[in-house]
């Protein structure tokens, strides 16, 4: 029979109110829990996301399961130093006092999780909120259904229930949870999404963490090494299908260089997939027939003036909607006006922008929201500095795409309609810590100065004045 979600949070509240959650033991003790749990449940896991995306062990293993790992081993050795106070200092006007900054739990904080990447953006920001002493709950995407299951096993078989529990369903139960008061909602998802759960976190004055997306370009400009280019490209368009919110959205290329790029990548794309990518074990599925006519639609396009504007593929176009197989797919020389330019892709398709110099690389970036990444290609340090002075985004990375999520010391997140907040390493405890300031003041008579407190003659005026 499934619990109620009333009943969820109401049993969640009294493990806030009782302080369960706040010990280091009690952190430690989840924390080292988790670790069993993925080690337990490892092929579980992989099998999940293998029947959601068809995407293999080796992948899973490599972009969900190890970076946990890591996060876990570097929360769990950095938690004494997290949880510990900071003393701070403080002006002689509040004499002999002193001040500190403690973190404290937020108390209970709800988790909606996307399904691009059914684990680890399920699991990493729990990670962070177990750290800080927080009760949980996780509502995983409903269309990873595979993945929402084996986790709600998982986390039921190994974390204390007391104060962590799943919540699976759909739209529903999100609608649902999303009327509760909460201390805190971690949202990974589509900005269209993310709009509604801040409006209905607002109701509430519940404080958001949001990780959205947008389309984040790729910059290369006329001194980029292009065969290091093309291959880290591709890689990015091929990893998971591009169903990544920091995938490369678009491409800026430097006409100067066009001709070369076009010629690099179609050499380096006949190396890296030599064999059909429809029988390769390497390669992913789009998750449903929905988004796979979707992204067909800008390759199947019948329009002519719609087709000039996109303009002509390079590489890839094959498809086959019933298998949700879509090959990576490179259109040049598109126009800013073209449909595949206005929304995130989120898919195995890149088109290409030529621009005759960087300033109007910059401008047409800047023209935009501001995206969650910006992956610029230079050898040239006097346009790195350009670019990244010059733009706003979530993230830069200069030379390569999508490893700077693999850096557990970078925080991760948006700025402006590409998210809120951030998360990974120390940036994961304080998302879901309250900084709280402490003064603590002696009580002694010989430390309670007079001239604080009124009738306030000329001498008491001129004392205030001096040292406040």
């Amino acid at each position: 029979m499934t619990t109620p979600i009333k009943q969820h949070i109401s049993e969640l509240r009294q493990a806030v109110r009782s302080r369960h959650t706040h010990s280091l033991e009690w952190r430690q003790s989840q924390l080292q829990a988790f670790q069993s749990m993925l080690e337990a449940h490892q092929d579980d896991f992989i099998k999940a996301v293998e029947t959601d995306l068809g995407r293999s062990s080796f992948i899973s293993e490599l972009s969900e399961l190890n970076i946990l790992k890591v996060a876990l081993k570097e929360a769990i050795a950095s938690l004494p130093s997290y949880v510990a106070p900071t003393k701070v200092s403080v002006p002689i006007s509040v004499f002999p006092s002193s001040g500190s900054i403690v973190p404290e739990p937020l108390g209970l904080v709800l988790i909606l999780s996307p399904w691009n990447y059914p684990l680890v953006l399920a699991l990493h920001p729990m990670i962070g909120a177990i750290s800080a002493g927080n009760a949980v709950i996780l509502k995983p995407s409903e269309v990873s259904s595979a993945s929402s299951k084996v986790l709600a096993r998982a986390i039921g078989n190994f974390l204390d229930q007391d104060a962590i529990r799943v919540v699976e369903g759909g739209v529903a139960e999100t609608t649902e949870l999303l009327t509760h008061k909460f201390d805190h909602i971690f949202f990974t998802g589509s900005t269209t999404v993310g709009r509604i759960v801040y409006q209905a976190a607002a109701k509430n004055l519940t404080p958001v963490t949001l990780e959205l997306g947008g389309k984040s370009p790729v910059i290369i400009d006329s001194t980029a090494n292009l065969r290091v280019t093309a291959r880290r490209l591709l890689f990015g368009l091929s990893l998971n299908c591009s169903q990544i919110c920091v995938a490369p959205d678009y491409c800026i290329v430097v006409k100067e260089v066009a001709s070369d790029f076009y010629h690099t990548i179609t050499e380096v794309y006949a190396e890296m997939f030599p064999a059909p990518l429809k029988s390769s074990s390497d390669y992913s599925r789009i998750i449903n027939t929905v988004h796979t006519s979707r992204l067909v639609s800008f390759i199947e396009e019948s329009d002519k003036e719609e087709l000039a504007k996109r303009g002509e593929i390079l590489i890839g176009g094959e498809f086959d909607v019933e298998d949700k197989f879509i090959e990576p797919t490179i259109f040049r020389n598109t126009n800013l006006d073209a449909k595949i330019m206005q929304d995130e892709i989120f898919g195995p398709l890149l088109p290409v922008v030529e621009v005759d110099n960087l300033d109007e690389a910059i401008n047409i970036v800047n023209d935009r929201p501001k995206p969650l990444a910006l992956y610029l290609f230079s050898e040239d340090q006097s346009v790195v500095d350009r670019v990244i002075q010059q733009t706003s985004s979530g993230a830069v990375s200069v030379n390569d795409v999508l490893m700077h999520f693999a850096v557990e010391s970078l925080p991760f997140g948006g700025v402006g309609e590409s998210g809120m907040g951030c998360y990974k390493g120390k940036a994961s405890f304080d998302t879901f810590s309250h900084k709280k300031p402490i003064l603590h003041q002696s009580g002694r008579s010989l430390c309670d100065p007079y001239f604080r407190y009124p009738p306030f003659d000329e001498k008491k005026q001129w004392i205030m004045k001096k040292f406040f």
